[in-house]
């Protein structure tokens, strides 16, 4: 998976994304500004992705900015928009700095109702 970095984002298997604050001199790893207590390679364990970029995190089925990802383009350079279709007839640009909100697919099926 590689080294993971200060400043950069993980999504764990159980969908969080979380943005490593810091990394002390007993390779504590801090997230969110919380010490999770973890070493390196638990954190490999749990985590399924790292990225200095938030984008490169998303994944169909979650949801962004209050839309479902039915499929996802990512570019290449920040300046792109990402590409998001949300329906079979509309396709929506974000732009990377315009992410405000990511509920990934796991942390929507934990806490869903299901009736019946």
């Amino acid at each position: 998976m590689g080294e993971i970095k200060v400043n950069e984002y993980v999504r764990t298997r159980a969908g969080h994304i979380c943005k490593i604050t810091n990394i002390d001199e007993n390779w504590l790893i801090y997230w969110n500004k919380i010490q999770c207590g973890w070493s390196e390679q638990q954190l490999e364990d749990i985590i399924v992705n790292h990225s200095k970029q938030l984008i490169d995190l998303i994944e169909v089925g979650d949801i962004v900015n209050g839309m479902e990802v039915l499929d996802i383009y990512k570019p290449r350079d920040l300046w792109e928009p990402i590409e998001i279709r949300v329906d079979s007839r509309y396709t929506n640009f974000i732009l990377a700095e315009d992410i405000k909100i990511i509920l990934t697919k796991e942390q929507f099926e934990a806490n869903c109702y299901k009736v019946g």
